[in-house]
């Protein structure tokens, strides 16, 4: 009988290990989860905006769409989410075949008149965000960069600023935010 006096201490050791081991993996996995839908939330947000606001930088809408991703508010300063950068977000205009959009304006009597009326789509993505885990686990990298199209929202334009389909100007002098 004396001989057996250690060996539940070590089964216990063992099956601790184990229910830790799994518990920490499942608070890592549930943390990863609750950032990925931080991060595809964000670029929601801030594809939303840019579908309804204007596309070229009038009135400095693309660093307020940039905030809009990282703060949820167009004039908001200081840490973003997750602690990004505006560097890492990018607001792309497409086309109809997904390629990206210039803006082109012409001189029609006087008037100026751009090219709004080609941009099909807006995709706001988040780059280079690189995710730590809290919880060292032996042989996993503990930092990994996530993939570009895993943090990315393509939505259908709209209005992009203008207050009717054939009015290209009210772009111009109209204030999204």
């Amino acid at each position: 009988m004396k001989r057996q006096n250690g060996a539940s201490l070590v089964e216990f050791a063992l099956a601790a290990l184990l229910f830790f081991i799994i518990l920490f993996g499942v608070i890592e996995f549930a943390r990863f989860f609750y950032v990925y839908n931080t991060l595809v939330e964000a670029t929601r947000r801030g594809a939303r905006t840019a579908v309804v606001c204007p596309p070229n930088d009038i009135n400095g809408s693309t660093a307020k769409i940039t905030n809009v991703v990282l703060f949820n508010a167009p004039n908001a300063t200081g840490n973003g989410i997750l602690n990004l950068s505006p560097t890492n977000i990018t607001i792309e205009y497409l086309l109809p075949n997904m390629t990206a959009w210039t803006y082109n304006a012409t001189n029609i009597n006087g008037v100026v008149v751009g090219n709004i009326d080609q941009i099909a789509f807006v995709r706001v993505s988040i780059l280079g965000f690189q995710h730590t885990v809290f919880i060292p686990l032996p042989f996993f990298n503990t930092t990994f960069t996530l993939p570009p199209t895993a943090t990315q929202t393509t939505l259908p334009r709209e209005s992009l600023g203008r207050l009717t389909a054939d009015n290209p100007l009210a772009a111009a002098n109209r204030n999204c935010f």
